[in-house]
């Protein structure tokens, strides 16, 4: 079934004006690279999560245009549409005839995307694992993307302090005092996913790559409880005054993933790699459904130039009960192309 039926785009990037018509439930956009085809992805995202998943709207915005408009057709026949002004700096939502600064929580449709720097999770600095925890734990938990948000903000303010010439040691004290309190719930939450996430990542990776090799995740952390949190952060202090940061907590933890015993990254071949990656978004798209009883939109960004024939089998089939939008440069396997730019 079709979540989305339309998407308008105008000032968008390199499109002047474009609209994409969504009649089927898997449509795939076929085009060279520089063609515009990711701008179309994030044009989705964009409609439906109310930011870009790449840059600023600054970025986005078509070079000597004035504005950029994103318009949406949903199928039970909401509309939505997002304008951004450079004039303002500032972006402009309406739902159905109301407006708003940002796109409502409610009006926000969960999403999967695969890009093909996703490709590169294992490799990436332990900051962009740390980015791919948080937004998959903020598109389910509102409470969490509130804490983190809370969480970043005192982070900054006792760095500032840190640094500064002259404090008083109880301006360090409550600045502590919301870390650990922010800092525990993070970490709880980071840990059930990492759980649910090892529930389900053996078993779908062997059943896409039919053998038995062992995977799994481990969340790499040294926080505590909260009490023992705040002590840490105590007891650190003098170090972190030298450095001018805050060397402890959940903004410095890490991800690992093993394969057999040993580190992925240093034992699984590149294909072993994109198969675990794959695994991880149908993780993503079941956690979704689980915990908010749909099932979310997928979009698929020029993934196909990176995964063999077994692999893209498997993607398609898997995500067979979603509304699916790929873009690619050739059709891939038996597909037939909806648009070509």
């Amino acid at each position: 079934m079709n979540i989305i039926s339309q998407v308008k785009l105008e000032n968008f990037r390199t499109h002047d004006k474009f609209k994409l018509e969504l009649k089927n439930p898997t449509t795939l956009i076929i085009g060279e690279n520089g063609s515009g085809k990711t701008s179309l992805i994030e044009a989705l995202y964009v409609s439906i999560q109310g930011k870009s998943f790449r840059s600023r709207d600054e970025d986005i915005l078509k070079k000597g245009r004035k504005h950029y408009k994103v318009s949406t057709v949903f199928s039970d026949g909401r509309k939505n549409q997002m304008e951004y002004r450079a004039e303002t700096g500032k972006k402009q939502f309406t739902v159905d005839d109301k407006t708003y600064a940002r796109l409502p929580l409610k009006n926000r449709y969960p999403v999967v995307l695969f890009e093909p720097d996703d490709l590169n999770l294992l490799y990436n600095s332990p900051a962009r694992r740390r980015d791919w925890l948080n937004r998959l734990i903020s598109s389910i938990d509102e409470g969490y993307h509130k804490s983190l948000l809370r969480y970043e903000k005192a982070l900054s303010q006792r760095n500032n302090v840190l640094k500064s010439d002259f404090y008083r040691e109880h301006d360090i004290f409550a600045w502590n005092v919301i870390l650990a309190e922010y800092g525990s719930h993070i970490l709880t939450r980071r840990k059930e996913l990492v759980s649910f996430i090892n529930s389900g990542l053996q078993p779908i990776y062997q059943s896409i790559a039919e053998n038995s090799d062992q995977t799994g995740v481990l969340y790499k952390s040294d926080s505590v409880t909260e009490s023992d949190y705040l002590k840490k952060l105590t007891a650190n202090l003098e170090k972190d005054k030298v450095l001018g940061q805050t060397t402890y907590g959940p903004h410095r933890d890490d991800v690992e993933f093993n394969f057999n015993g040993e580190l992925a990254v240093n034992t699984a071949s590149r294909g072993e790699i994109r198969t675990i990656v794959l695994s991880l978004k149908f993780i993503e798209a079941g956690l979704i459904q689980q915990e908010l009883g749909i099932n979310p939109i997928i979009l698929l960004d020029d993934i196909f130039s990176e995964l063999d024939n077994t692999r893209q089998h498997h993607l398609t089939n898997g995500f067979k009960n979603h509304q699916v939008i790929i873009t690619s440069v050739n059709p891939p396997g038996e597909m037939s192309e909806d648009v070509r730019l």
